[in-house]
């Protein structure tokens, strides 16, 4: 019997159940992994870049943009190509990840950079949605909590490896080196999740209550129309995202600029960062079902604090320690809004079969949580124009001026939390009187 057997994924109902969702959120894993992994390629090769080419800060911080307008445009499309084809769109994903990274390697000019960097987004934003689209539409509603948490703990786990096994080879080879060595890893990692029998599987014609219906029908809980609770929820994961997306990014140049460390150090400390996401992806999936509304504005508003003692001078291990503890906590809330979108109802495993999720006309979800992905990009290319109007040195004051960005980002996100928390328990009030 193959680890996968049938008895694991093929039931009745076509929900997977104990040891079957386990497996399903190991086999997950691996392609939250392979997308951090490429969003982080990049603070691996900026010295290297802004040396040769060269590249200003903001210019950097504008490959980070591309790489999240490629996911966000690619959301849209990754939920139509799932109903038709299942998570077999896990492979497509992988391969557009591969030719980005490709045509990164190389190109030697912003133009090249640029338009891998897209392509990789793109591909990496199908290897994301898809796995935590596929996270709620193959088990039954009781454990989507826990496979989701799993799930996301591969991106955190995606920044470690790739601040551990690319430094090295980038100062000894480059980064067309570290780009080919990168599009081989997610390869790897974004068809691993191929191996699984439920990913492969083509989604159900039938309907019922949850399941295939949940996650990839017109009338689900992905792409149902929705109104101001949608929007606030994508607000504040636009807050949460700009956060995690800059620190992973932005601190081994930190490191390096403020510290004084060299590449292959500076890398290895910020590696912490990607421990610091898996920690809370942790933390905030165990937390979830009693925290409800305030999980995200709770956590964020507490990243968004830490974020604004980070460049006030010190030892290198207090500022990293005050990002790894902001990173943590902006996991957090990112997690606690991602259940809160799929179970906008009130919290994660609230939500009652038959019910229709709550508020009225928008546009659909998945387009204001693409649009979310958007808005998020432009933190960090704010943090490096930051740098290149201020300064990176240990007297400028770039450093500085970036995190207040970050702080700004976190604000609004926790603003807008709070709002939809607020609004969310009104609506129960009255609910409740009736």
């Amino acid at each position: 019997m193959s680890l996968f057997g049938r008895r694991l994924w093929q039931t009745p109902d076509d929900l997977l159940r104990g040891r079957g969702a386990d497996l399903l959120a190991l086999a997950l894993l691996p392609a939250p992994a392979a997308s951090l992994f490429s969003l982080t390629m990049l603070a691996v090769v900026t010295p290297e870049l802004s040396e040769i080419v060269p590249l200003s800060s903001g210019q950097v911080g504008l490959l980070t943009l591309a790489f999240l307008v490629g996911g966000g445009a690619a959301l849209l499309p990754t939920l139509a190509t799932l109903r038709r084809v299942g998570g077999r769109v896990l492979g497509l994903g992988a391969l557009v990840a591969v030719v980005g990274s490709m045509l990164f390697a190389l190109s030697s000019a912003f133009p090249g950079f640029f338009a891998g960097r897209f392509l990789q987004g793109a591909g990496a934003g199908v290897l994301l949605s898809c796995a935590l689209i596929l996270s709620e539409a193959r088990v039954v509603s009781r454990l989507r909590r826990r496979v989701t948490t799993v799930v996301v703990c591969g991106a955190g786990a995606g920044v470690v490896l790739a601040l551990v096994a690319l430094p090295a080879l980038e100062a000894a080879a480059g980064y067309r080196a570290a780009s080919l060595l990168g599009a081989g890893v997610v390869l790897v990692l974004g068809a691993l999740p191929l191996a699984h029998p439920a990913v492969r599987r083509v989604p159900a014609s039938r309907h019922g209550e949850e399941g295939e219906t949940a996650a990839f029908g017109r009338e689900s809980r992905i792409s149902s129309l929705w109104g101001w609770e949608g929007w606030l929820a994508a607000v504040t994961a636009l807050g949460a995202g700009a956060t995690v997306v800059s620190l992973v990014v932005w601190t081994p140049p930190f490191l390096q600029d403020q510290r004084n460390l060299e590449l292959v150090s500076a890398c290895y400390l910020s590696a912490l960062v990607g421990a610091g996401m898996v920690l809370g992806a942790v933390a905030g999936g165990a937390l979830a079902a009693r925290w409800r509304s305030a999980g995200a504005w709770a956590s964020l508003g507490s990243a968004t604090i830490v974020l604004s003692a980070v460049p006030a001078p010190g030892a290198t291990g207090g500022g990293l320690a005050l990002i790894v503890v902001a990173a943590f906590l902006a996991t957090m809330a990112a997690l606690a809004i991602h259940l809160r979108l799929l179970r906008p109802g009130g919290g994660a495993g609230t939500e009652r079969a038959g019910h229709p999720p709550a508020g009225g006309g928008g546009l659909p979800r998945a387009l204001a949580l693409a649009l979310a992905a958007l808005g998020a990009g432009f933190a960090p290319w704010l943090f490096g124009w930051m740098l290149e109007v201020y300064g990176p040195g240990p007297r400028q004051t770039g450093y500085a001026a970036g995190f207040l960005v970050l702080v700004v980002f976190g604000f609004v996100g926790t603003l807008a939390s709070m709002v939809d928390g607020i609004l969310l328990n009104r609506g129960a009030e009255k609910a409740g009187k009736r």
